[in-house]
């Protein structure tokens, strides 16, 4: 077990190089065979190989085999998007600038999401945003609290009025039926690609 790699206070592998070299998902655990190539101060490589077993991954995507950097986060808009209460946002009024309302919403969007979660990802469905903000009511979103909040701010900031539906429990599917969410979650983040997952496990092998 390594404290370093998996602590989520300390970056220790921000600098380094890694390549995901095998993936293995079997009865419920997510196994990641990774190795680190790490410049030392004397510039030397330093090559670890790591195993990582990812327990009950509840999302997953990899972009690339090889990333930089290596973190792991246990508070991340991708945690918020699987755990967080949710509600709906309703706007009334129509803002003067169509346009600069969508900036707006995609400047507060990107500054909370780090760019992790698209910008149509709780937006309504239904509608062209554009459109929908041509009218002068309507659901523009649905999504996790922290992200409605400043939602909901940039609309007060171009005299746009709002209101909200009440909160609603985050929920997973379970095989057979969504559920509410309980328990915690961690983030693996490798460059672009990420893992969700309840716990990690980590286990350096020997060369």
């Amino acid at each position: 077990m390594s404290d370093d790699l998996l602590n989520p206070e300390t970056d220790i592998y921000e600098a380094a190089f890694g390549t995901l070299e095998n993936i293995r998902l079997q009865h419920g655990e997510l196994t990641l065979i990774l190795r680190i190539d790490q410049l030392t101060t004397d510039c030397d490589e330093n090559q670890h190989t790591w195993e990582l077993r990812c327990s009950n991954p509840l999302r997953y995507r990899f972009v690339d085999e090889n990333f930089l950097p290596i973190y792991v986060r246990d508070n991340h808009p991708l945690i918020w998007a699987e755990i967080e209460p949710r509600q709906e946002l309703y706007f009334h009024g129509r803002p003067e600038n169509a346009d600069a309302m969508i900036g707006a919403l995609y400047q507060a969007h990107q500054q909370i999401t780090q760019g992790w979660i698209p910008f149509n990802n709780y937006l309504n469905p239904c509608m062209p945003l554009k459109k929908l903000l041509s009218g002068t009511c309507g659901l523009i979103a649905d999504g996790p609290v922290r992200i409605i909040d400043v939602y909901e701010a940039a609309f007060k900031q171009h005299g746009v009025k709002t209101n909200r539906l009440k909160e609603r429990p985050a929920k997973r599917w379970n095989g057979n039926a969504w559920v509410p969410h309980s328990g915690s979650l961690r983030a693996l983040l490798l460059g672009e690609s990420y893992v969700l997952c309840e716990k990690i496990n980590a286990e350096r092998i020997l060369n």
